[in-house]
């Protein structure tokens, strides 16, 4: 009798623990990230929920839901904003220099390619110029726009955990190797002499 009661008992959870099981899932994929941009050190902000919501930067604040991002929803290549007043719209261009948020759609202007948690690159529009549409920040009002890729550090987004104040690493080119082994062998010392 005890183990048809467990087993009852556990016939009853079957569903919570599905239900869980999938939660926690989605909340490792659906990670709450700020992006900070490296020229300014302060995250990308929504500003409001309406249709083509002006998108800009602000000092980063671990209590503004609409700083925060989930890189991974709907697809991997979407960023929707965690704040639930502003009904989590996406990142998207309306324009070829206009960064908005809108509702989450199957739109291609709301594709982009981004670095991971922890890594420094440009966030990439995949639509609007042939994907070369990389979001910026401008100097003097903090409005996000996009513009041309241009590797400028405006254009360079750290991806980091809500609340991590670390500021963007610096980039380090890599050494130029030479392209040919007829290169390499002309900077080589002559032997014999």
């Amino acid at each position: 009798n005890f183990y048809i009661g467990n087993i009852m008992h556990l016939r009853k959870l079957v569903p919570i623990v599905g239900f869980c099981a999938v939660s926690l899932f989605s909340s490792s994929a659906m990670a709450q990230l700020w992006a900070k941009n490296c020229a300014t050190n302060q995250c990308l902000d929504a500003t409001t929920g309406n249709t083509n919501g002006m998108v800009q930067v602000s000092d980063c604040d671990t209590s503004k839901m609409a700083q925060q991002w989930h890189q991974n929803s709907p697809s991997a290549e979407r960023l929707e904003n965690a704040y639930d007043g502003f009904e989590k719209p996406c990142l998207d261009m309306n324009a070829e220099s206009s960064v908005v948020t809108n509702k989450c759609r199957e739109l291609e202007a709301q594709k982009w390619t981004f670095a991971d948690n922890g890594q420094v690159a440009p966030i990439q529009n995949q639509y609007w110029n042939e994907g070369n549409q990389c979001v910026e920040v401008e100097a003097v009002s903090n409005t996000v726009t996009a513009a041309k890729c241009n590797k400028e550090e405006s254009q360079n987004w750290y991806w980091v955990n809500v609340g991590d104040n670390t500021p963007c690493p610096i980039v380090e080119p890599r050494m130029k190797l030479p392209k040919t082994v007829e290169e390499q062998k002309m900077k080589l010392p002559k032997t014999g002499e």
